[in-house]
């Protein structure tokens, strides 16, 4: 038995060309006529995950853990991506391997996609991570998802108190998007001859917090009796 393989360097028509095979019988020599056609290769691109993804609730204004999205080139042709090709929308961001580069058969690039939710209405926040390339199916699109997270202030515009006495007024911590995190409250600013006095234990949201004021008793000087 023999095999005989074909690998076209070139696209199009390859050959004819003769195979010669030599042996001890009458008719050696034998010839095959061998031929065949080079078709171009193709890129295809696979997602891992190739589901949506979805981040854990996050404070408003800070950003998360990064998620990993590799692409593979599972096709027959390199794979290749444009300067910007990676994009990205909404309360997402994005870095990744890909933009510019030309990725082998079977190699990969990665994108880390992060979550940075600006508020906590429309929960959850969404967006759309989008891949372009020469693939066929380009782009390609992650669905994501996240849940923003954030505590409210509530408290009194004024309170009064007379000198040398103590007023309380009561904070109170609303949360948002299903926060239950631990809220450090502190006095800032300053009172003119007083002071304010905060809770020095974190309190847990949703919750109330108590301020207490205190201005400084007037005393006469002497002499003005």
């Amino acid at each position: 038995n023999m095999s005989v393989t074909f690998t076209p360097t070139a696209v199009g028509a390859r050959g004819p060309v003769n195979l010669t095979i030599s042996d001890n019988t009458s008719t050696t020599p034998h010839v095959l006529v061998v031929s065949g056609t080079g078709t171009a290769g193709s890129p295809s691109v696979a997602l891992s995950p190739s589901t949506p993804l979805t981040f854990a609730g996050q404070l408003v204004s800070t950003t998360s853990a990064a998620q990993t999205v590799t692409v593979t080139n599972t096709g027959t042709a390199p794979l290749v991506f444009g300067t910007s090709a990676i994009s990205i929308t909404n309360d997402f961001t994005q870095t990744n391997t890909c933009n510019g580069a030309t990725v082998a058969i079977a190699a990969t690039c990665t994108i880390s996609v992060s979550f940075a939710p600006s508020a906590t209405s429309n929960n959850p926040r969404t967006g759309t991570l989008s891949i372009a390339d020469n693939a066929t199916g380009s782009p390609q699109t992650v669905a994501l998802s996240g849940t923003g997270l954030d505590f409210t202030l509530t408290i009194p515009s004024t309170a009064s108190t007379t000198a040398g006495t103590t007023a309380s007024v009561t904070v109170t911590i609303g949360a948002s998007g299903g926060f239950t995190g631990q809220v450090t409250i502190t006095c800032s600013g300053s009172i003119p001859q007083g002071s304010c006095t905060a809770p020095t234990a974190s309190i847990t949201a949703p919750g109330t917090a108590t301020l207490t004021f205190m201005t400084s008793a007037q005393v006469a000087p002497p002499g003005s009796r």
